[in-house]
């Protein structure tokens, strides 16, 4: 039976029985002082929670500012904001799950909880001792699984409870006309006392902060197949309310097991093997996979079937004393979102790339990236260069300079749109392309690759016109300082295969060269990102030069940031760049489309089943242009940490023609 269900019933007893008894023989009106000293706070807070949500008045520990410390109940509570470092859902977390909760070893008198308000996370830990030793312990443990920052104390805010609480007195009033006036003198005294240090010790709660929902379980009795099978639709509806939180608090193994003796020796044998049905899941779950009993306290904003969470007036309450938890095992903990959703953390610019499944932005760190290079795979009609215009669109507002290589023209009209240079390859070139070209090791041997020996400015200018040649252009050379946005564009030379292949490679290495950062000021922050659209023209082998190539671009993906620049590729499939690029890119996109085109990234990247169920039914964009703005469907990863995001990108309209 639930706690609040048990207090109800403990009063109605008592009160029937002394009501019965205490006319023959008044001092069994004694009986009632024990009922309303122990349970009297608990019936309080269940009538004043049917008007108002409330909790309890926690203040300040004088010896630890950082602590927050609840007379009424005598707990300490110590709070962390945190931002999980992978990214795991489900029942991918079930590793993760164990090994953090037995890490933690919570002991008799302590409960974690985790909170979720909006975008912001925290964990607090919840103890009856003050114990600074062992809040360092769970630190430490919090810091293995998450990016973990100490918070001031929760003390929490409200306004006073309405004093007319005070009028529950009369209900002792009403009882004396059948208990007789023994039970006025001996309960009513009690009872003010009783009501006023309730008064004193709680706040009402304002409605926007407060959480509406909790269980109204006993125990969550599945079996691990089923476990399995709710963990991921659980902890989706988890993570679309705007306000959710789960306290664990551990459960003697013990109490399992003499469970199971009272049910095995039991005499009603049908009622006995009904019961052992109900129990032996659990018990598969404790041997074979090694789970422990623990105690769940979920709250939330809306209904979860599956776990019996429903609107309940005592759920604000029930966040702080934790009286009334759910019987369950170490892997239902992977029915909520504890380790999804972990955001990049760094000094900087933020800009929102995209918005996860469940509506929230994810914002990037741009000047904290760990290298310098992000890859976009999608198949073709998936919006991998209409993605990339809308993120740029967002990078220019953040005051990055934007330099693409664009071999079929997708970028012209996001040019058009943010003012950019159009320069058309070959035909027009930088006036200083061939001189820095000679400077660069690596153009020397892509030239050697394809047959000319470049020892100079003059020799690398002839190559390219030798080159340009073959298509019948002649270069015209014009001044570009590359400070403004700026879209190379080949298109003309498309049909000419190993032409473009030739220019695309070029233009990479001179926009490499050209904007290196000098070796005495690395830079702070993001100045400029090239993108190489059909990156494939680079790698393919079908390129004399790809080996130079790859090993060029290595090489700047081990310089880092510290070039100043980022380079972005996109491509159809993982096989047209190089593994150790796509594995070691701090950014990587993969965007939906079929399994078999997104298998191989799938397998590089360690995608999960529920992420490749995600990709396989995303909508091309012009299908979700129909019912309102268009969106790319994708995977997004992020470096260092393992964060993973499915997510939904909006696409700027105005960067594609309209359809008729």
């Amino acid at each position: 039976m639930k706690f609040y269900s048990r207090v109800l019933l403990y009063f109605a007893g008592g009160l029937f029985f002394v009501a019965l008894l205490a006319p023959q023989w008044p001092p069994a009106a004694l009986l009632l002082l024990p009922l309303v000293y122990i349970h009297g706070e608990d019936l309080l807070v269940w009538l004043y929670s049917r008007f108002a949500p409330i909790e309890p008045v926690r203040v300040r520990h004088p010896d630890d500012e950082r602590c927050a410390y609840d007379p009424r109940r005598g707990l300490y509570h110590w709070l962390w904001r945190v931002e999980p470092n992978r990214s795991l859902f489900g029942v991918e977390s079930a590793e993760a799950v164990h090994e953090f909760y037995n890490k933690l070893s919570l002991q008799r008198g302590e409960w974690l909880t985790f909170v979720v308000i909006g975008d912001e996370k925290f964990i607090r830990f919840t103890s009856r001792r003050f114990d600074p030793a062992r809040v360092s312990q769970v630190e430490a443990v919090l810091q293995e699984f998450y990016v973990a920052t100490r918070e001031g104390a929760w003390v929490g805010w409200g306004r006073p409870v309405d004093r007319r609480v005070y009028a529950t007195a009369f209900f002792w009033l009403f009882y004396s006309a059948f208990a007789g006036p023994w039970a006025l003198a001996v309960v009513l005294p009690v009872w003010l006392w009783v009501v006023r240090r309730f008064a004193r010790g709680y706040l009402e709660v304002p409605l926007m902060v407060r959480f509406t929902h909790r269980s109204t379980a006993e125990s969550w009795p599945a079996s691990r197949q089923v476990l399995e099978l709710l963990s991921g639709p659980d902890a989706r509806v988890y993570a679309n309310m705007p306000r959710w939180a789960v306290a664990v608090a551990d459960r003697p193994p013990l109490e399992v097991v003499k469970k199971f003796q009272r049910i095995y020796e039991g005499r009603d044998t049908g009622k006995r093997l009904v019961r052992l049905g109900e129990l032996a899941p659990v018990l598969e779950r404790v041997s074979q996979h090694n789970e422990r009993p623990v105690l769940l306290y979920p709250f939330g904003t809306a209904d979860v079937h599956t776990q019996n969470v429903s609107h309940d007036l005592l759920a604000q309450a029930e966040l702080w004393r934790l009286r009334d938890g759910v019987k369950a095992l170490t892997g239902d903990l992977m029915r909520f979102p504890i380790f999804y959703g972990g955001q990049l953390l760094g000094r900087g610019r933020y800009v929102t790339l995209a918005y996860d499944r469940f509506g929230r932005p994810v914002a990037v760190p741009i000047d904290s990236l760990p290298n310098a290079h992000g890859v976009i795979i999608g198949p073709s009609g998936m919006g991998k260069s209409w993605t990339v215009g809308s993120w740029l669109n967002a990078l220019v507002r953040s005051g990055v300079v934007i330099t693409v290589v664009d071999p079929h023209g997708d970028f012209r009209r996001w040019a058009k749109l943010n003012g950019a240079v159009v320069v058309e390859v070959p035909r027009q070139l930088p006036a200083d392309f061939a001189e820095v070209l000679a400077a660069s090791l690596d153009f020397q041997r892509v030239a050697r690759a394809y047959g000319f020996e470049v020892a100079g400015a003059e020799s690398a200018r002839s190559a390219v016109e030798r080159v340009a040649s073959l298509v019948g252009a002649a270069p015209q050379y014009i001044q570009w300082d590359g400070s403004s946005h700026t879209v190379f564009v080949l298109r003309s030379i498309r049909e000419a295969y190993d032409v473009a292949a030739f220019f695309t490679a070029a233009l990479m290495l001179y926009l490499f060269r050209k904007f290196k950062a000098p070796e005495e000021e690395p830079p702070e922050m993001l100045r400029r990102i090239i993108v190489i659209d059909e990156a494939r023209l680079v790698g393919d082998p079908r390129n004399p030069a790809s080996g130079e190539l790859v090993r060029a671009l290595l090489e700047l993906v081990q310089g880092g940031r510290k070039e100043g620049y980022a380079a972005w590729f996109i491509i159809q499939l993982e096989t047209q760049l190089e593994r150790d690029l796509l594995r070691s890119a701090s950014l990587v996109l993969v965007l939906g489309g079929t399994s078999r085109a997104i298998r191989g990234a799938a397998e590089i990247l360690g995608l999960s089943q529920s992420d490749l169920a995600y990709l396989t039914s995303a909508l091309t964009p012009y299908e979700a242009s129909l019912g309102g703005r268009p969106y790319a469907t994708g995977v997004l990863l992020l470096a260092p940490r393992e964060i993973k995001y499915q997510v939904k990108i909006p696409l700027d309209p105005e960067l594609k023609p309209r359809r008729k």
